[in-house]
C-alpha cells in the first residue's frame, strides 16, 4: 500500500508545470519526495552540541568554541510508539581553547565527546 502510495505522489510530481522562479528569474528547487522521505529517517546527523551540558562541572571557564558538531541521533520512525536511539557509539576527541576568566590565561584543550555512529528505532517505554 505504501509503495502504491510513493509511485502515486510521485508520478503526480513528476505531471507538474514548469517551476516557478522567484524575481531574480532562478528556478525554486524542489527536493524530491525520496530524497526527504531518505534524509529524514532515524539516522546519525551532524548536531551541535553545547560544551557545557557535557560539561557542566567547567561552567566557570570559557570554551571556544562554546558548541561543538558532532554525530548524533535524529529523525523520525514513522511509528509514534518509537523513537531513534543509538546503538553504536564512539568517543571523539575535540581540540578546544580553555579560558579562565579569574586569571585571564588562555590554554588548548582535548575534550571527549560522546559520537553516534549507528541508529536505530526503537519501542518507547511506558513507565
Amino acid at each position: 500500500m505504501l509503495l502504491v502510495a510513493l509511485v502515486l505522489v510521485q508520478a503526480s510530481c513528476s505531471q507538474q508545470e514548469d517551476e516557478p522562479r522567484d524575481d531574480a528569474g532562478s528556478r525554486e528547487q524542489d527536493v524530491p519526495f525520496l530524497e526527504v522521505y531518505r534524509s529524514s529517517f532515524c539516522q546519525p546527523f551532524l548536531m551541535t552540541v553545547d560544551v557545557y551540558s557535557e560539561y557542566p562541572d567547567e561552567v566557570s571557564y570559557i570554551y571556544k568554541p562554546a558548541c561543538v558538531a558532532v554525530q548524533r541521533c535524529g529523525g523520525c520512525c514513522g511509528d509514534e510508539g518509537q523513537f531513534c536511539a543509538p546503538v553504536e557509539m564512539e568517543m571523539v576527541t575535540i581540540e578546544l581553547v580553555k579560558i579562565s576568566p579569574s586569571i585571564k590565561e588562555s590554554t588548548m584543550v582535548k575534550r571527549d565527546f560522546l559520537a553516534h555512529k549507528q541508529c536505530e528505532c526503537r519501542p518507547v517505554s511506558i513507565s
